[in-house]
């Protein structure tokens, strides 16, 4: 990408930024090092989709009007860039990244090796999300997924650890030092997980969420963030506990095969239910595509049932320090 480019690609960049409000250098001169290193389509397209999360009515024609100047043969106009953006939409699509085709390629390959990984290290964990829904059910991959979702014992972060090792991830703990934040508005924290395993080569990656088994079956989700105490950020975990009966209907208790590998899952009715009280684009596709697998019964069973919250300090107990 030549300088005089890489000069109007900034200056656009940093209009359409100071249209939306303050960012710190550091975050700007990041996004800015990305963009140049993507192809000029993929830079109109990747701010495009910003534009559309964050400018509505005539401000947002006005910012794709921007954007079409980076280069006027690449889109034509402001309506044929808007149905670009609504395709990618579509299928959760990320511009600038690999394509729906290679990302359910990567998909299968990756969830192969690393639970073909992790069941030879006796790790006992689930798939969860839309991908595990997906499979349990039968339903055919269709949308761009950037990560994969996994609740993990907790006890086994070690195993993981371990399995990981000579992959392409970055494993990382973060339980005592993460951004995340707890929203008691929607009842759980928010923010990139506190264990993950990065992709060396693109934005992929491996969210783990933890858990543990308790004797009288029940399942308690425990979940790490930051507070502010005193001026200080202080370590916290939040434990959700899901009662025996719940926890039969949202986990599945036999395994189900994907690419020749084996893995318990979470199911099709607890994804299902959770993604009616969402509004994301993705999360609408997913139920849309669900609809007709499930089991409503279940789905109303579940729904008897209730959760508990606890949020205590994290001791010697919760994390070997």
């Amino acid at each position: 990408m030549n300088q005089s480019l890489k000069s109007k690609i900034e200056e656009i960049t940093r209009t359409l930024i100071t249209q939306i409000g303050q960012m710190p250098e550091e975050k700007v001169q990041a996004m800015l090092n990305r963009l140049y290193g993507m192809s000029t389509k993929d830079v109109i397209e990747v701010l495009g989709m910003n534009v559309d999360s964050f400018f509505n009515g005539a401000a947002k024609i006005k910012a794709l009007e921007l954007l079409l100047d980076i280069d006027p043969k690449i889109y034509s106009s402001t309506e044929e860039l808007v149905a670009k953006i609504d395709e990618d939409k579509a299928v959760n699509h990320r511009p600038g990244s690999m394509s729906v085709e290679d990302n359910h390629r990567l998909i299968e390959k990756t969830l192969k090796d690393v639970c073909d990984r992790l069941n030879d290290s006796g790790v006992d964990y689930y798939v969860v999300g839309a991908l595990a829904a997906f499979i349990a059910s039968g339903t055919p991959l269709f949308r761009y997924h950037g990560d994969l979702d996994f609740m993990i014992n907790e006890r086994d972060i070690e195993k993981v650890r371990k399995a990981l090792e000579g992959t392409e991830y970055d494993f990382a703990d973060n339980r005592l030092s993460n951004e995340k934040r707890y929203n008691p508005e929607v009842g759980h924290t928010q923010g990139e997980h506190e264990v993950i395993a990065n992709h060396r080569e693109n934005e992929f990656h491996l969210g783990f969420f933890l858990f543990e088994r308790q004797p009288d079956n029940s399942v308690v989700l425990r979940g790490y963030f930051m507070q502010e105490q005193e001026g200080k950020k202080v370590p916290m975990v939040l434990e959700t506990r899901i009662p025996p009966e719940l926890a039969s209907l949202e986990y599945s208790k036999g395994m189900v095969e994907f690419a020749g590998t084996k893995f318990r899952v979470s199911t099709p009715e607890s994804v299902y239910a959770k993604k009616q009280y969402t509004r994301h684009p993705k999360d609408l596709l997913d139920i849309k595509a669900l609809e007709g697998k499930v089991n409503v019964g279940k789905i109303e069973a579940a729904a008897q049932y209730k959760s508990t919250t606890n949020i205590t300090p994290v001791t010697s107990r919760d994390i070997s320090l």
